[in-house]
């Protein structure tokens, strides 16, 4: 099996990460502000675990869009989280002798994940239902294939899942 199957596949030279989806446990949440951003977290998590779901039958660009549509859409609004992300990250992963720096390196941290969370948003719009370009306004047909389909939604999975980790840690640690 391992020469006629697994070394012609390449497989025993593979490296796999394997990415799990972060549960998400409210009982403990006592503070309303960070009550509410799990429940948004995990509207965000529902919806995407459908996607995921739906990925598997799609066989057409058309339905590759429509999967892709529903990533942007898991993306979409989580950028009201970024004064929290701001506070988490001062809290937990900056340590300055001013206040002023570390307030300065948190709002610099938030600032690079939500840009990261805008390109996912970007690259999803682009492929999923616009079809013009932004600047000269010019037409196009985006035609995504399984790759790009798996990127969106694994990329949309590990985003969540950080933004879920950190807030737990940071409620544990408040």
């Amino acid at each position: 099996f391992i020469e006629k199957v697994l070394q012609k596949a390449d497989m025993l030279k593979r490296e796999f990460i394997e990415v799990i989806v972060e549960p998400i446990d409210l009982s403990y949440v006592k503070e309303t502000k960070l009550k509410e951003a799990f429940e948004l977290l995990l509207k965000k998590q529902k919806l995407l675990l459908e996607v995921m779901n739906k990925q598997k039958d799609a066989k057409t660009a058309t339905e590759r869009r429509g999967i892709i549509d529903e990533v942007r859409r898991t993306i979409e609004g989580l950028g009201e989280l970024k004064e929290l992300y701001k506070e988490i990250y001062k809290t937990l992963c900056i340590e300055a002798h001013e206040y002023e720096a570390k307030n300065e390196a948190a709002g610099e941290m938030s600032k690079a994940l939500f840009g990261i969370l805008g390109a996912t948003f970007n690259y999803t719009s682009r492929l999923g239902v616009h079809t013009e370009t932004r600047e000269k306004k010019l037409l196009y047909i985006p035609i995504p294939t399984e790759i790009e389909t798996e990127f969106a939604i694994q990329q949309a999975i590990i985003e969540l899942n950080y933004l879920i980790k950190l807030l737990k840690a940071y409620v544990l640690r408040i």
